[in-house]
């Protein structure tokens, strides 16, 4: 099964997440700042315990769902690697 890494900007990430989200037939994971800083598990669990949610920044996110509702979503995204410079 193919899993392409797409590219998007902070806002456009943002949008993606709220468009993703409002969707009942997708799957959403997004691995925010306070995972990427977290050096144990039960660290990442404290610290999000004690985060509230608007503070979260996503720095990426898993889609899972039909190709015709994903393909809506990302369709205009650049594959990771052929991305536009700058």
């Amino acid at each position: 099964m193919p899993l392409p890494i797409l590219v998007t900007d902070r806002a456009g990430l943002q949008a993606l997440s709220e468009r993703a989200a409002a969707q009942a037939d997708l799957t959403l994971v997004g691995f925010s700042d306070v995972a990427q800083h977290a050096r144990t598990y039960q660290a990442y669990v404290s610290t999000l315990a004690l985060t509230p949610p608007e503070a979260l920044s996503d720095l990426s996110l898993a889609l899972c769902g039909p190709k015709k509702a994903l393909n809506k979503l990302v369709g205009n995204l650049p594959l990771y690697g052929r991305a536009p410079a700058g």
